[in-house]
């Protein structure tokens, strides 16, 4: 049996990661305390939340735990995110991959990730004045406006049919 094994910045990662614990009825832990409290090797699915197309805390949890499987939280909707490039950046190899739009929460950002939205919405605000968006920064605009959480249950599906068929 595998444990379910965040690393969470705003809070959608630790959501999802609690939300998939209780309807598979297995543990969840934080990065930080699986670190502690389960042994090196053991199966872990890890849910991991997205900065700059890398998954946070995979490469650690990689080298510490068997990964079943492996799951991206971000901002941006699933249709517009490229699921190949995400493996290949955070070489994801042999394991299941999925991908889960979180949201943002503007008040819950510090320090240096606070700092790139601020740079991000700017950039987005200069585009959007001169029509040169694409689709996915068309959203990632309007996401970064009004932050917002798209964390649902429902999302979780395609995660709950690969466990119960593993």
């Amino acid at each position: 049996m595998a444990v379910i094994v965040f690393e969470s910045n705003a809070g959608h990662t630790e959501n999802y990661g609690r939300m998939l614990g209780e309807i598979l009825n297995v543990p969840v832990f934080s990065h930080k305390h699986a670190k502690n409290v389960l042994g090196k090797g053991e199966a872990v699915f890890f849910m991991g939340w997205l900065c700059a197309d890398t998954v946070k805390g995979y490469k650690k949890a990689q080298k510490t735990f068997d990964l079943c499987g492996v799951c991206a939280v971000g901002m941006t909707s699933p249709e517009l995110v490229d699921i190949d490039q995400l493996k290949r950046k955070n070489e994801i190899n042999g394991k299941p991959f999925f991908y889960l739009q979180g949201g943002l929460e503007l008040d819950k950002l510090s320090g240096i990730y606070k700092k790139m939205m601020s740079v991000a919405t700017s950039s987005l605000e200069k585009g959007a004045a001169k029509g040169t968006l694409s689709p996915k920064d068309v959203q990632m605009a309007a996401l970064l406006k009004a932050g917002g959480s798209c964390v649902q249950k429902e999302n979780l599906q395609s995660i709950v049919e690969w466990w119960n068929q593993r």
